[in-house]
């Protein structure tokens, strides 16, 4: 599998995994490797809460706000009509998570070096 082959089956596996997570269904990403795992579970979590509307007795969909559906419509109605469009999303968090994390490292390099040049 090349390399786009294997981002693009993770987004895809990422999205099933938001799409349980925002219905309370189980899921698990036990078979990531466990420095990739922290990374996909908070974007996954992210994109989750952004997936449901509920309304109570009635949940409808966050992305397009139709419904009423019932736990198992609504898990369908994500998965035909806003697949694309949730591992996008998903795409977008992990690639802001590993900017934020790179981000991080250089300003604790810089901050480690205390921006100041030291006599020898």
């Amino acid at each position: 599998m090349t390399g786009e082959g294997v981002l693009s089956a993770l987004r895809s596996r990422l999205a099933e995994a938001a799409i349980r997570h925002a219905l309370g269904l189980d899921y698990s990403l036990d078979e990531l490797p466990s420095g990739v795992r922290r990374i996909a579970a908070d974007a996954v979590r992210s994109v989750a809460a952004r997936l449901v509307e509920d309304g109570g007795a009635s949940l409808r969909c966050g992305l397009c706000g139709r419904g009423p559906f019932t736990r198992r419509g609504l898990y369908l109605h994500l998965k035909r009509v806003h697949s694309a469009a949730i591992e996008a999303m998903i795409g977008e968090e992990v690639s802001h998570r590993l900017w934020s994390l790179r981000y991080a490292d250089v300003l604790v390099e810089a901050a480690g070096s205390g921006g100041v040049e030291h006599a020898h």
